[in-house]
């Protein structure tokens, strides 16, 4: 694609771009920095804040059609 630039890229280009770029951006290096950044990887139980799990709240209901047998 460097040597076309501003040529769309269709789904035929997809298979040999990604099979090009996935090896060189999937090693261990950046595997464990995006679990490091992420808070997973040194175990990091403080990476949220309890302000951060406030959404899941909506979700935090009864079912209405448990016992309804």
């Amino acid at each position: 694609m460097l040597n076309h630039p501003g040529r769309t890229i269709s789904i035929h280009d997809v298979g040999g771009l990604l099979g090009d770029a996935y090896p060189k951006a999937f090693t261990p290096c950046n595997i464990t920095s995006g679990f490091r950044v992420a808070g997973i990887y040194p175990f990091n139980p403080d990476v949220f804040g309890e302000d951060e799990f406030l959404p899941s709240a909506a979700t935090d209901r009864p079912d209405p059609n448990i016992g309804e047998r």
